[in-house]
């Protein structure tokens, strides 16, 4: 379970140091990487909580990170979908 502070952290940081328990992670090296995991954990988080949960919490993030996170996936024609019909 992602408690708040993690989730603020990761928010800030662009990274899953949160989720990885101490692993440390090469900015240089990983930092696409990282940023497609934090995304990847938020999206399985949300897809997995009952939907009741998921609209509040979806209400309290930002827009910019929930759009983020799409566009880590950018390579999937729904994602793509979903990100157009949220530009309207």
């Amino acid at each position: 379970m992602i408690k708040r502070r993690n989730l603020a952290e990761l928010i800030q940081t662009g990274g899953d140091s949160a989720l990885r328990n101490g692993v440390e992670v090469s900015n240089n090296s990983t930092q696409q990487v990282s940023q497609q995991t934090w995304a990847t954990h938020l999206a399985t988080a949300l897809a997995e909580m009952p939907e009741e949960l998921a609209a509040r919490i979806i209400h309290c993030l930002p827009r910019e990170v929930l759009i983020e996170a799409l566009r880590s996936r950018s390579d999937d024609p729904m994602v793509r979908l979903a990100l157009l019909l949220l530009a309207r």
